[in-house]
Formats: C-alpha cells, structure tokens, sequence
C-alpha cells in the first residue's frame, strides 16, 4: 500500500511540475493519462518540426548556429 500510494503522489507531482514548467493551466493536466496524451503530443510536433526543418538545411543550420551553437558563452 505504501508503494502504490508514493507512486501516485509522485505521478502527480510530476503533472503538477510539468504543467508549471510547460506553463500550462494545470486544470487541464488532473490527470496522470491528460498529462501523458500531452507530452506525447509535444512530442510528436516536436519530431516533425524536426523533420520539416533538416529538409531544408540552410534554415537548419541557421536555427542551430541561434539556438544551439552560442558564441562566446560562458559555462
């Protein structure tokens, strides 16, 4: 009992987490299935925003050289 109860407190702490980080009402994330269905849909058009840009490499690599490749940064 004490397992499956510290499972379900910690999945919905992470719904919380993740609804606060992703700045998403968390009314819309109660539950642990809503919170699933969302990040699997973030990622999906994360891939294929992915996709869509690598098949055209000059904005590639310019989205790369301002969001990935900082110059001058320190770490």
């Amino acid at each position: 009992m004490q397992v499956v109860a510290l499972a379900i407190l910690t999945a919905y702490m992470l719904a919380i987490l993740v609804a606060r980080i992703l700045k998403t009402p968390i009314l819309s994330l109660k539950t642990i299935g809503k919170m699933c269905r969302y990040l699997s849909l973030i990622a999906y058009k994360g891939i294929r925003w992915i996709r869509e840009i690598i098949s055209k490499p000059i904005e590639f690599i310019k989205t790369l050289k301002r969001h990935v490749f900082v110059k001058n940064a320190k770490v």
